[in-house]
């Protein structure tokens, strides 16, 4: 009964088209889960920026019965789940575009359900480019050869600093196990021209040693970032082992 119920719902929507969201929530792909809750018919939204083509999979996770929606950067609604995660859980896998902007509406499956979640988002059958958000340590392990590509949105400040732990030297707070060497640089995305070569070391030094593994680029001068511009973070490992990646 409850399949049938939620059938009828979406064809009783299939042909609506919905205003922008208010109050989104940002789920990075490939980033780390957000955790959230609802009651009694209420509801959170979110927005997924794809970084590439392929298949976009958002998905909650915990004990609460999700249902979950999407929609296209137009606002229609292109999907709907209920149970097709695990459990009473919500999941939806859509075929999407590069650089598109997708939203998703968590709620519970009656207006009598009430609890938390966590929700994810990932992609398959892309270029395996990982988004950063600012602000926050993102650690990962790499093979010897391997390359790995990160993609981060650079506001309006007067500049940014991307940190990096490997076995040079490992920041305070954020110890690793397994270490691996990396090389790292920057270039805007959708170009082949690096603002910060890759390399072994930062250039950021001063006179603390704390500093050599970061860059950091300042508007005032060489080399410059555009402002509101995303950009694409380049690792390449020279031994293998884990990381941490950290833009402010």
């Amino acid at each position: 009964m409850k399949k049938m119920v939620v059938l009828l719902f979406i064809v009783g929507l299939a042909t609506t088209t919905y205003a922008q969201p208010r109050n989104t929530h940002t789920l990075y792909v490939n980033g780390s889960a957000l955790s959230g809750n609802v009651s009694n018919g209420s509801g959170l939204n979110y927005e997924v920026r794809t970084p590439s083509a392929g298949t976009l999979v958002v998905e909650t996770t915990g004990s609460t019965d999700t249902f979950l929606i999407a929609y296209n950067s137009s606002f229609n609604q292109i999907a709907s789940d209920d149970d097709g995660g695990e459990d009473l859980n919500a999941r939806i896998s859509i075929s999407v575009s590069a650089n598109e902007t997708y939203y998703f509406n968590v709620t519970g499956y009656s207006t009598n359900t009430s609890g938390s979640f966590n929700i994810t988002a990932r992609m398959s059958g892309s270029s395996g480019v990982t988004e950063l958000q600012l602000g926050t340590w993102v650690t990962s392990s790499i093979d010897y050869g391997e390359t790995r590509q990160f993609r981060v949105r650079l506001g309006t400040d007067s500049f940014y600093a991307i940190q990096w732990n490997d076995s040079d030297r490992t920041h305070e707070g954020q110890p690793l196990s397994n270490i691996g060497d990396i090389r790292v640089g920057i270039r805007r995305e959708g170009s082949a021209n690096y603002l910060i070569p890759i390399s072994d070391i930062g250039n950021y030094t001063e006179d603390n040693p704390f500093y050599s593994n970061e860059h950091r680029v300042y508007r005032e001068s060489s080399p410059r970032y555009d402002a509101n511009t995303w950009y694409i973070i380049e690792i390449e490992a020279l031994s293998p082992g884990n990381f941490g990646i950290y833009v402010f």
